[in-house]
This record gives structure tokens, sequence and C-alpha cells, in this order.
């Protein structure tokens, strides 16, 4: 059915509503009454229209676009148009869905994050009417939330709004200390980041971070076959192409990635350091591309280059801890220095900043969510790139390690929660963690962001 697909496609977006009304410039009723089957829209007509436009521009936005094409099942070179026709055409097929594709919340897990609900409210001591009229919504929204009827989504806005009230009634009533034992996080990380409280609540005993901290541990373990795993070489085609060009601006996603393998390539032949760092949508790291930019990184890793890159970690910790499993090749090889930025990220706009100390520099600048309207300039002029590497000087004062690896294993704390899984030891403690290779080739990662602290306690406890 319609109203089952378009859920489907706002389950793999994380999306309220209210997200797809406000980008397709529609009440968000219109959306409501989609989903729940009250209105089946005509195929050619208006609102279907600029739901699918809305939910492209959403999957490029956040770097969903890979999980939307493979949810409907398109596996075409990706396009705008193409893929708009294709995801069209899925919506309004008659056959039903098949059970693999079926994202129906679990309903054990409804019930677990209605308990953790209730808890905080109680320990809190706000109603459900004081609640629901400090953030803004319904009171039979809320009662839902607390029967386990209703489960928000992991970036449910009306959720973080829900975790802010309940973090400023304990701070008024100087009874943080209160709502910091009972989720176990630390009183001045809750103060400063509501969202580890919504973390908190929507994680599960049996699920809760278990897949990517697993992962983490597994890539850990496994840390000296992952060295002796070759390569492959880019393109000979695409190398050529990246001698030959001489471009200045590069427009779009397509544009940026041609110009990241003519700066990568350049550098890997000429050597020196490169200075990384984006906040745009990830979308353009996907699919054959991916595997081109991982080889020639190799290659500059291979030629002894420096590289610091200030990684972008305003997501969820799942997708931070995604990101350093497949980052940590490369970590290994002792010259990439990860940070993540203290400064918090704007919404209103997405920057990419790639340079090559003396040599180039990739910049842009755009409205975000709109990237492949993005003009990427291509800079070589000395001045230039004097003054772009004061600017990522400055951003990198602000910025702190987001792992640090020591071959050393250091001695387990004396307060920490420790547990040793598949010979890698988790040993976390208030401020920081650190996961060590007991087996040799022997080796020690520490963490100190709250987010990733948040993740690997709850996989322990």
């Amino acid at each position: 059915m319609l109203s089952e697909r378009i859920t489907l496609v706002m389950s793999v977006l994380n999306a309220e509503n209210a997200d797809i009304a406000q980008i397709a410039g529609f009440d968000q009723s219109n959306v409501s009454r989609m989903r729940s089957g009250a209105r089946i829209p005509p195929k050619n007509g208006t609102s279907i229209g600029k739901f699918v436009d809305a939910a492209i521009d959403l999957a490029l936005k956040t770097g969903k676009g890979e999980a939307l094409c493979k949810a409907v099942g398109y596996d075409g070179e990706f396009s705008r148009e193409s893929f708009r026709s294709s995801l069209l055409e899925w919506l309004y097929e008659d056959s039903g869905l098949p059970e693999s594709q079926m994202l129906l919340p679990d309903p054990e897990a409804g019930i677990y994050f209605s308990k953790k609900l209730s808890t905080l409210m109680d320990t809190v001591g706000i109603s459900n009417v004081k609640l629901s009229k400090a953030v803004s919504i319904d009171p039979s929204y809320l009662s839902r939330m607390r029967t386990g009827k209703h489960l928000p989504k992991e970036n449910s806005k009306v959720l973080e709004r829900i975790c802010d009230v309940l973090i400023r009634r304990t701070i008024d009533k100087n009874e943080l200390w209160k709502l910091s034992e009972a989720v176990n996080i630390p009183e001045k990380h809750l103060a400063a980041q509501p969202r580890l409280l919504a973390e908190w609540l929507l994680s599960s005993k049996e699920t809760a971070y278990r897949a990517p901290v697993g992962q983490l541990i597994e890539k850990i373990g496994a840390m000296d076959q992952l060295r002796q795993v070759p390569i492959p070489p880019p393109p000979t085609d695409v190398l050529l192409s990246a001698e030959t060009d001489d471009s200045r601006e590069y427009l779009g996603i397509s544009g940026l990635q041609k110009a990241v393998i003519r700066f990568l390539w350049n550098n890997a032949k000429s050597g020196g350091e490169l200075l990384l760092y984006s906040d745009q949508s990830m979308s353009w790291m996907s699919g054959s591309y991916k595997r081109i930019w991982l080889s020639l990184m190799a290659e500059v890793v291979k030629k002894g280059v420096k590289i610091k890159i200030i990684h972008n970690i305003d997501r969820s910790s799942s997708e931070m801890l995604e990101a350093i499993s497949s980052w940590l090749p490369l970590y290994m090889t002792g010259q990439i220095e990860p940070y993540y930025c203290m400064r918090r990220k704007g919404e209103r706009f997405a920057a990419t900043f790639f340079m090559a100390k003396d040599q180039a520099c990739i910049t842009g600048c755009c409205v975000a969510g709109f990237e492949n309207d993005c003009a990427y300039s291509y800079i070589t002029d000395k001045k230039r790139l004097t003054a772009l590497q004061s600017q990522f000087e400055n951003i990198l004062a602000d910025s702190r390690p987001l792992v640090q690896i020591s071959r050393d294993v250091p001695a387990p704390s004396k307060n920490g929660l420790i547990k040793t899984i598949d010979g890698v030891r988790m040993d976390i403690s208030e401020k920081k963690a650190v996961l060590s290779k007991l087996t040799s080739p022997t080796c020690s990662f520490h963490f100190d962001h709250p987010l990733l602290l948040g993740a690997f306690r709850h996989f322990i406890l």
C-alpha cells in the first residue's frame, strides 16, 4: 500500500512529518493523512511529487541517499531525475512490501523506552500535562510514548525538546545529580548535551550500540590481519584524467569527486601534509567512488604524507563509531591525527575545506541540503593558501583528539567498568574509555568524547 511505503521511506530517513512538510512546503497534516491512508494522492498529483522531492532532498542532506536507494530496490547510477522516477513508480506498485524491507518498530523497544521515560519523569517530578505543555505537544502524544505505543525516531525534535525540559527542570531545582545517577551520565555532559539523554532513552539492553561497538571491537581484535589486506590501486584512466585536469571550479557532487581525485593524486606524487575538514553530507562518498577514494588515501599514506582531519561528529554515536571503524586501518599507520571540533556546527550551511599545504586547496560552501548545486573552488595561489591555512589552524585550536592510539597497553583502572571481549579489554571510567588489544601485536585506543563514553558504558552494562 502507498501509506506503508511512505512510512518506510520516512523510517529510512529517520524523518518526522514536520521534517518532510517543511521541505515540501505544505502542512504536516498532509503527510500524516498520506501515512495513515486517509488520503491517497494521484500518482501525477502535486502533493506526492512534493513528497518525493522532499524525501530526496532530505536523503542527500543527511547522507542517507544510498540507504534510500537500497530500500526501494534502485541499483542504477544515481541521478536525481532517474531516481525520482523510480521512487514514484515504487510508491504506487500494487505488490506488497517484501518482508525484508518492513522496518516496523520493535514492540519491545517501545515498551523499554516507555519504562525509561516514566522513570525519568518520576525522578524529575513532572506530570504528563506539565511536560506536554512545556514541550508544546498534545498530552495524548506523550501518553502514547509512556505506554509504549509510540517510539520516537533517533533524530526526533520532539524527543530533543523533552530531554531539554527534563534537564533544565532538574538544573533549576539543583537536582541534576538525580538525573545523572539515573542514567549514569556525568552531570556536566548532561547539562551541555541533551542529546545524550535522548540516546539513553532510545537505547535498549539488547540492541543499544551493540552493532557499532561490536564492529569496532572486532576491527581492533583483527588489526594484524587488516594490515595484511592489500588495497587495489586506483584505476589508470581515473589517474590520467586527474593529471590533465587544470580546472579552477567544480560544480555539484560529481564535481567535488573529480576535484578530490585530482587533489589526492597530486599530493600522493609530491608528498606534504593534508588538512581536512568537512561538515557537509557524506552522500558524495558512496558506491564505486568510495573505493577509488580509499585507494588514493592508501597511496597518500604510502608516500609518508601526514594528515590532520577534523571529523564531523554532529551525529549519533552509532554513526561516529561506524566512521571510526572504517578509518581504523588508516589510523594505525600513525600518519593520521583525527580530531573533533568543540565549536557547535550550524544547521544552515555546509562547508568543505581540503588543503595540501603550500600546494592546493578545495573549498566550497552552500546551503545545507543543496550540495549538488555547490561550486567548489580549486585554489593554488600561494597568498590565498597561506590565508586558508591560518583559518584551518584557527578551528584546529578549538578541537580535541577523537582517538589516541598507543602501542602500549595501560594497567586497568581502579574504579572503571571493565570487560574483555575476544581479546579486547574495555576499560570505561568517568572521563575516559580505553579499548586495549591484549594479543600480539598489542595496542590501545583512548577516547574521551562523552557520546562515545556513553555508548561504551551502555554496551558493558
